[in-house]
């Protein structure tokens, strides 16, 4: 249930953005961290329920999964889709991660006037 309270919480900020109302946006582009914990089909899911909800029916929710970034105690940085790996340049599993653990608002596209 997680991933409800992630899509009303997208939907609030959005709508709250000025220059957004829900006759304008076309498009909301979601950045999910493979790290963040959601799950992209249950947020997708989400999006769209209370989307319709809140009189969004027709928007396109478009979900961009991001790898995590992870920076090696050697100092290399590497992309990985887990947690769980090692550094490709030392073998190290000692890495602290940069990217990649949240789910963020990528932008909006809405619908101009005129």
């Amino acid at each position: 249930m997680h991933e409800l309270s992630l899509a009303e919480n997208i939907v609030k900020t959005v709508l709250k953005t000025d220059g957004v109302t829900v006759n304008n946006l076309q498009s909301l582009h979601i950045n999910c961290g493979v790290l963040s914990g959601a799950n992209i089909e249950s947020l997708k899911f989400n999006l769209e329920l209370v989307g319709e909800q809140s009189g969004l029916e027709d928007v396109d929710f478009v979900i961009h999964p991001t790898p995590a970034k992870l920076q090696c105690g050697c100092g290399y940085c590497y992309n990985s889709d887990s947690i769980f790996c090692l550094c490709p340049q030392c073998g190290s599993s000692d890495h602290e991660v940069i990217d990649g653990g949240e789910v963020s608002i990528e932008f909006v596209e809405i619908i101009e006037d005129g």
